[in-house]
């Protein structure tokens, strides 16, 4: 049978809106591709840069979810029916105050309460996963200096010093994921936002294991098995994310 051509038309647009709704993702791909092949980054290199911009990025995500959160709960702020953290039926009840429909004084506050209860939570949560992570990535994929990142350098290593050094180093792999993230920090519902920052640890995990099946690239040289994976790396990260419309995503993954 003949395609129908205006179908034909709404089917071509439908993919031309989905690549213009994903240019931060595509973008931050390149951008990360381009660091890594100009400043030769190994898949270690750009595990922890992506490690790094997982934790700033997914701390910026929970405490933007939060702080919209409370103002939507003080009134400050209506966010959309679709991103209302409280529109389930649940908290109707408690939602519908005596002077239109707005909570009352005490529900306003123990939503707020609420609200910053599940950021904190959701804050050290994230952050203590990262740090089991950065510990299993410093036996599997250890990078220099190793009294940073080494076996035993990480475990007994100062955060801050941690934080500094990567920051510095992979200052272009952050720049990338906040381009790939902006969407998830500033819209959506942000209890599925919070939720969704665990995602690039996850995908850390799966580099992990993919790296040791790849690891049979290595009969085309060193240099051919690195950056197949780097890009595979940055495949992972950002576009399966992107394609749900999550984070990170570092892809809404810190994709």
């Amino acid at each position: 049978m003949p395609l129908n051509p205006m179908a034909h038309r709404e089917g071509r647009l439908a993919g031309w809106r989905s690549l213009y709704e994903h240019w931060g993702e595509a973008l931050a791909f390149g951008i990360s591709a381009v660091a890594a092949l100009v400043l030769n980054w190994q898949a270690p290199d750009l595990a922890w840069g992506l490690w790094i911009s997982s934790l700033l990025t997914g701390w910026m995500v929970v405490a933007a979810a939060a702080l919209r959160m409370v103002l939507h709960a003080s009134g400050a702020v209506a966010l959309p029916e679709g991103e209302n953290p409280f529109g389930t039926g649940r908290f109707q009840g408690l939602l519908q105050g005596a002077h239109g429909g707005a909570p009352s004084g005490w529900t306003a506050l123990l939503l707020g309460l609420g609200a910053i209860a599940l950021g904190l939570f959701t804050l050290f949560h994230f952050t203590f996963f990262h740090g089991v992570q950065g510990a299993v990535m410093s036996v599997f994929l250890p990078i220099e200096p190793e009294e940073l990142f080494g076996p035993d350098g990480f475990i007994n290593a100062e955060a801050g010093d941690i934080l500094r050094y990567l920051t510095q180093a992979y200052f272009p792999v952050i720049l990338a994921t906040l381009i790939a993230r902006w969407k998830i920090i500033l819209r959506g519902n942000p209890v599925d936002n919070m939720s969704s920052v665990y995602g690039t640890v996850a995908r850390l995990h799966i580099f992990i294991i993919l790296s040791a099946f790849l690891s049979v690239l290595i009969v085309f040289g060193a240099g051919v098995y690195q950056q197949v994976l780097v890009l595979t790396f940055l495949f992972l990260v950002y576009f399966p994310s992107g394609r749900r419309g999550r984070l990170s995503s570092p892809s809404q993954s810190l994709d």
